[in-house]
């Protein structure tokens, strides 16, 4: 039933219209077209974020919008904008990790895609509009629930939260925008003439339409406790922000009918009203809605034909690649040679090693993921994977324990075919889940899971072990007696084959971390800008006690390769700056192992002295390096 309720309000409720002013719809297409029949299904944007490849991101967003448009939808609910700053929260892995710089590039990329003009694919198709989102500082709850209060003042607000969203308007020309579930210091956001009316539109300069997230001016009575009743919230939305567009539930008509009698009542002026309008109708007319309303569908009918093509499928495969994180591989372990396992025994376990809803997360083909292969129409899981990158191996499968941490039937057997292979690869992580449904009181995974691989590390063969979930779970000393750790976060439905092809050594890795992975919730979160003093202690009873670094069980940034790079010849164009002078920065990168491979440049400037406190560090460029054959270099600027 709350899938129905979902999938109808994505239609925003509204009068009949007139023969020219054409129905707005929407859909929330963030990683694919997901609800488009077909569409090819992309990695989660938490995965687009660690491939650090830009153009495969905007080529993302391009097919995932001419596949939406293809359902003759021309508005786009994508990307979500917020940096992922608390690693409890529920949609982590809907964001682009927590560096503001990295989600301010990967955000103005997708856009790009989402909103091409004169794809030379289909000359004449009308362009669709991305919608930035949350605006602001969505992920940034105290508690690290969803939809929870946000404390945070305005300096760090504008500092860490709003560089993505300046970047969408000022550099990308984002079409429309969504406002936040949450309240920020006390004030809903749907409220907020802080952030909707001075940062949003004077500040950043946004001349799009702004729509509500679900049902939140009626949330200011409901949810929020800051209005007596419909009317009063429906008020303060008009008079203190610039919403254009409230987002509704199903048939409900009480906004409509407020904003009329307070307009008659003379309680919110016509021209606000009008601004609104103004700004709702020339998107429309952007989208060439007010020409045609029907032109997707009528216009264009290789469109269609075009969903799931074997083209835009090679794409998702192409990140998925890019994105799939190696964390540890200390013997060198991996690759392991498929000629080498032959007739080898290799040992698969874990829920998400078979799995293809687990391994691309919630928001796809249901609001909550989909919880069975089968209704798939392509993909493969890890287990299948592997069996057809490694033909002549024995490859067996159980799953060992649930993802609650229970025992599954058989288990007994499972172990003793565990302690019989030459190579256990085991999956650990979570379900799939989307928004408050996804909350969870412990950053730890469950205790089961992690025992289970305990007692397969415990067993002789070597473990590879791969992290399949939305946000970075807490996994103690469970994997520090594995031979390789794999992060494959929601590679999506072409994960199965992009792991079996890295494991294989057919792909070099080449993902990095877009999240700093805590060791420990007493320490969570806590990011790679952290602020100088941001220290732990060495924790003795008796003085004298020493500050050091928090431990974190990865930084974000990590990420290994099968092969090595050199970094030669770094410059600067100069020694003093000041803020107008730019720095360029050069230097060579060189492979120097003996396998070609990828490397992702990261650029960090740190601030020694500031009136502000500086962060430890903040990635400012980062540029990733194409192929790159063993011996070979390339210059970097």
């Amino acid at each position: 039933m709350w899938l129905s309720i979902f999938i109808i309000y994505t239609i925003p409720p509204c009068p009949p219209p007139s023969p020219s002013i054409p129905l707005f719809c929407m859909k929330h297409s963030v990683h694919g077209a997901n609800y488009i029949y077909g569409a090819t299904l992309f990695p989660q944007q938490i995965n687009a974020a660690a491939s650090f490849n830009r153009d495969l991101v905007k080529t993302m967003g391009r097919i995932q919008s001419k596949d939406t448009k293809a359902g003759g939808i021309p508005w786009l609910f994508s990307p979500i904008l917020g940096i992922n700053t608390q690693p409890l929260w529920s949609r982590s892995f809907e964001t682009f990790g927590e560096c503001p710089y990295v989600a301010a590039e990967m955000g103005k990329a997708i856009i790009r895609g989402i909103q091409t003009e004169d794809d030379p694919e289909f000359p004449g198709l009308p362009p669709a509009a991305a919608c930035m989102k949350h605006f602001i500082a969505y992920p940034a709850a105290v508690t690290g629930h969803d939809r929870s209060p946000i404390e945070l003042d305005s300096r760090t607000v504008k500092q860490l939260y709003a560089p993505p969203f300046t970047a969408a308007v000022q550099e990308a020309g984002v079409k429309s925008a969504m406002e936040a579930y949450t309240e920020v210091s006390g004030v809903p956001m749907a409220s907020s003439r802080e952030y909707l009316v001075d940062l949003l539109r004077d500040e950043m300069g946004f001349e799009g339409m702004l729509v509500t997230d679900y049902n939140e001016i009626a949330n200011l009575h409901q949810f929020h406790c800051v209005a007596e009743n419909m009317s009063e919230a429906v008020e303060l939305a008009m008079r203190d922000t610039s919403i254009d567009m409230s987002m509704n539930p199903p048939l409900a008509v009480g906004f409509a009918d407020a904003v009329l009698d307070l307009v008659r009542r003379g309680m919110v002026p016509e021209k606000r009203i009008d601004a609104s309008v103004a700004r709702v109708l020339a998107l429309k007319e952007w989208l060439g809605l007010l020409e045609n309303p029907f032109h997707l569908l009528d216009g264009f009918p290789l469109l269609e034909a075009s969903v799931g093509s074997a083209a835009d499928k090679e794409v998702a495969m192409a990140l998925a690649r890019e994105s799939i994180v190696l964390l540890e591989n200390p013997q060198s372990l991996l690759p392991l040679e498929p000629s080498i396992m032959a007739d080898k025994k290799i040992f698969v376990t874990g829920q998400g090693c078979d799995n293809l809803g687990m391994q691309s997360g919630g928001w796809t083909l249901h609001w909550q993921g989909a919880h069975r292969n089968s209704v798939f129409t392509d993909g493969k899981t890890f287990f299948e994977g592997l069996k057809e990158i490694f033909p002549l191996s024995k490859v067996w499968y159980h799953p060992g324990v649930t993802v609650a941490g229970t025992d599954i039937p058989g288990q007994r057997e499972a172990l003793r075919h565990a302690k019989e292979a030459d190579v256990i690869v085991a999956c650990v992580g979570e379900s799939s889940y989307a928004e408050k449904p996804g909350d969870v009181n412990d950053l730890s995974l469950p205790a089961g899971q992690l025992e289970y691989i305990e007692k397969l590390t415990a067993m002789g063969p070597p473990v590879v072990a791969v992290l399949v979930e939305g946000r970075a779970r807490i996994v103690g000393t469970a994997l520090d007696n594995a031979s390789a750790v794999l992060d494959a976060m929601l590679v999506g439905p072409s994960g199965g084959e992009a792991l079996a092809e890295i494991i294989a050594g057919d792909i070099n890795p080449s993902g990095r971390l877009p999240f700093t992975y805590p060791r420990y919730s007493g320490v969570a979160p806590q990011q790679y800008y952290r602020k100088p003093s941001s220290l732990c202690t060495t924790g003795r009873a008796i003085l004298p006690f020493k500050y050091i670094d928090c431990p974190r069980q990865w930084e974000f940034g990590h990420g290994l390769s099968y092969t090595s790079f050199a970094y030669r010849n770094v410059s600067l164009s100069a020694t003093t700056i000041d803020e107008n002078t730019p720095l360029v920065v050069s230097l060579t990168v060189v492979n120097t192992g003996r396998r070609r491979g990828k490397e992702t440049v990261l650029l960090f400037v740190t601030d020694k002295v500031r009136r502000v406190t500086p962060e430890y560090k903040m990635l400012r460029r980062f540029e990733k390096v194409g192929l790159l054959e063993a011996g070979k270099s390339s210059v970097f600027i």
